[in-house]
């Protein structure tokens, strides 16, 4: 119930940011009135008779009006029913309804195509002239598992001249246990439509992108446990382009103002995992901070305090506020002084802030802040800020030499000048670049000042450059992601939408977006650096006739034990590692679907599904899956009061100690029932057999 109370109360927040929301007289509005949006509004929807609390409002977005209607039902825990409709052409351009009857914990009983069928019929509905326009995008669809609400999100695009229109899109939430809509959103540009005529072809577009040398050979720093980080050869998107070329021109080009930012994003923020100056503290105890005091190899809080100050010129006006000395959170053995600093002033505060490697004294990171400036106009050019910068950077780092300053990518904003100008330096090692690592720095325009320092430099051991050369990575990477034609929304300098034709790398669904692939192996990979393993299970070619065919179909369409392609081997006995991933899987959702199984092992041991000496391998008896079962249901305490229990079985007395509890609350649930009259718990369980009993208990819930 709490979930869904959040969920309501989270949409409804977002729902106010992005509408400026006033009341709607009936007669204020150019061609749909508040009647008749209500109208149009209940000859598509069911709105309840209880939902009796009526409001209206009108939003003005960039000349576009909307009137927004709410019907609520009275009472804290009412159902709540919202639609927006365009008060020029009476499209119905969103709704938004919760209701806390819903069914939330039911197995889905639509398959993906009913569902996108039933979303076509709303398009056709809410914007009939529009629907035709828009085509269903399977993007790698799962149906979820999942005990919270189990809705299908389907996405629709727009195309054009055969061309899809890359930002215009309608996107429809369906229940899939009962079929009901929960959401629909719809965006559509009205800008002119450039002529598809006179351009350059997808071959000419990939030899654009590929002779640019868009993609950059790179260290992903990939987390592989909490504390440990694993530098990875890559190939990463990495062109102020964002590897975008313009369809006319046959050149690269910079997207004003869009939602467009190339995939190479990633590399600049995304990529930043760990690193000395960005951890989180990890508070010690005052016994501990004077032990660690007394080690001849760190500095005091005193030394910290006096090496800072020399380092970053904190002025002796500003008093020490705080200080504490903590390992670093991605390697403990380094330990960390963070102090900070306070002027107190009614006419010019200032607060400082900075980290030091408590053995070496380098300086991790630094910050100060004032606002007595901030009405005075910035004049300092960036040509300026950067020597600033590059004269302070020697005196507190030693790694000036490993640093490459990352070329600038900023979008037009005439009405926007910055107080400060930012540089990051990006560690470079064996000559390629460590997007992970670095220094991030900047200068206050008005005083010259430095402002902002930050260090990350994971001590870790970097593989050697090998694999695929530039060209073969290109080509790699075109394989995944083809460039496509698109219409694409980009801004002139005074900020004017216009729609601008353009090639774009593009999975063709329902693949998934890579962004960058693997240096050696030029597999795709996603953001964490994990291998992208695509969904094209559909059907199975060995389970026709089989007792658990329906099961396995439901967990195919959800993305579980698809393992081997296109076959689904029933009879095979499964390992532990396989039932553990696939009731993670059930029981998260499809985002752990690249998860090795090291980590699926250590996932369910921090569930207490398992134990520290069981293996991945191992096989699955009647009795250990029975108690997974369980436990996966938060069971585990009923189970171990086996006296409770009726135990159905001839071999009763034969079931362990351990397993009795769980043989008698499965029976009970109806997710297994043995051989039977008997339980037989050393009977080795199947895939096919495993299907079933997961989804008898996903069921049971």
């Amino acid at each position: 119930m709490k979930r869904k109370q959040g969920k309501i109360l989270s949409s409804l927040v977002v729902f106010m940011f992005l509408f400026t929301l006033f009341p709607a007289p009936a007669d204020a509005q150019e061609g749909i009135t508040v009647e008749k949006a209500i109208g149009i509004v209940k000859n598509v929807f069911d709105v309840p008779d209880t939902y009796s609390k009526f409001t209206s409002g009108i939003s003005d977005e960039g000349g576009m009006k909307r009137l927004t209607l709410s019907w609520e039902e009275p009472g804290d825990l009412g159902g709540h029913f919202q639609a927006q409709v365009d008060a020029g052409s009476g499209d119905i351009v969103s709704m938004y309804r919760w209701d806390q009857d819903s069914p939330s914990s039911q197995l889905p009983t639509l398959t993906v195509d009913e569902a996108a069928a039933t979303a076509r019929e709303l398009l056709q509905k809410v914007a009939p002239a529009k629907a035709g326009h828009f085509r269903f995008q399977a993007d790698n669809q799962i149906v979820p598992l999942s005990g919270y609400g189990g809705s299908l999100y389907l996405r629709f695009l727009r195309f054009e001249n055969n061309i899809p229109v890359e930002n215009d899109i309608a996107s429809v939430e369906i229940n899939m246990a009962d079929g009901q809509i929960s959401s629909y959103n719809m965006s559509w540009s009205d800008y002119e439509l450039p002529s598809p005529q006179g351009l350059i072809t997808p071959e000419e577009a990939a030899e654009v992108f590929k002779s640019g040398k868009m993609l950059e050979q790179q260290y992903f720093l990939r987390q592989e446990q909490p504390r440990k980080i694993q530098p990875l050869l890559v190939y990463a998107l990495k062109h102020p382009s964002g590897g975008v070329i313009d369809a006319v021109t046959g050149e690269p080009v910079v997207i004003q103002g869009g939602t467009w930012r190339g995939l190479n994003e990633v590399a600049s923020k995304d990529m930043a995992v760990g690193g000395m100056g960005s951890s989180a503290p990890m508070a010690l105890t005052p016994e501990e901070i004077s032990e660690i005091e007394k080690l001849e190899n760190l500095i005091s809080r005193e030394d910290a305090d006096k090496t800072i100050r020399e380092l970053t010129g904190i002025p002796a006006a500003a008093e020490l506020n705080s200080a504490s000395l903590n390992p670093d959170y991605m390697d403990p053995e380094v330990k960390i002084w963070r102090l900070s600093y306070q002027i107190k002033s009614e006419t010019e505060p200032a607060d400082f802030g900075a980290s030091i490697n408590a053995e070496t004294e380098e300086l991790l990171s630094y910050y100060a802040y004032d606002n007595y400036n901030q009405d005075q106009k910035p004049d300092m050019t960036r040509e300026a800020g950067q020597k600033i910068v590059e004269a302070w950077l020697p005196e507190v780092s030693d790694k000036m030499s490993s640093v490459r300053l990352e070329p600038v990518e900023e979008e037009i904003n005439p009405r926007y000048e910055p107080q400060e100008w930012s540089f990051s330096y990006q560690r470079v090692v064996k000559g390629v670049l460590c997007p992970g690592n670095g220094i991030n720095i900047s200068v206050n325009r008005v005083s010259g000042k430095i402002s902002y320092y930050n260090l990350r430099w994971n001590n870790v051991s970097f593989p050697d450059v090998t694999g695929l050369g530039t060209a073969e990575a290109h080509a790699a990477y075109l394989q995944h992601m083809p460039m496509s034609l698109v219409y694409l929304t980009d801004h002139d300098k005074n900020g004017k939408a216009a729609f601008r034709l353009v090639y774009m790398p593009r999975p063709i669904p329902p693949a998934q977006s890579a962004r960058m692939i693997d240096a050696v192996t030029g597999a795709k990979l996603d953001w964490e650096g994990k291998e992208i393993k695509d969904r094209t299970v559909t059907a199975y070619d060995d389970i026709e006739g089989h007792f658990a065919q329906e099961q396995i179909q439901l967990l195919a369409a959800s993305g579980i034990m698809t393992e081997y392609g296109s076959s689904f081997h029933p009879q095979e006995e499964v390992k532990l590692v396989m039932v553990l991933r696939a009731m993670i899987l059930a029981n998260d959702g499809f985002y752990n679907q690249n998860l090795n199984d090291e980590e699926i092992m250590q996932r369910a041991l921090s569930r207490k599904w398992i134990s520290k000496e069981e293996k991945a391998q191992d096989q699955v008896d009647r009795g250990r899956i029975a108690r997974l079962m369980v436990s996966s249901l938060g069971l585990d305490f009923v189970a171990q009061k086996s006296e409770m229990f009726v135990i159905p079985y001839s071999d009763a007395e034969k079931i362990p100690a351990e397993v009795k509890g769980a043989a008698g609350l499965t029976h009970g649930l109806g997710i297994i029932q043995g051989e039977g009259t008997t339980f037989n718990t050393s009977h080795l369980i199947t895939r096919g057999e495993t299907a079933a009993i997961l989804v008898r208990t996903l069921g049971a819930r």
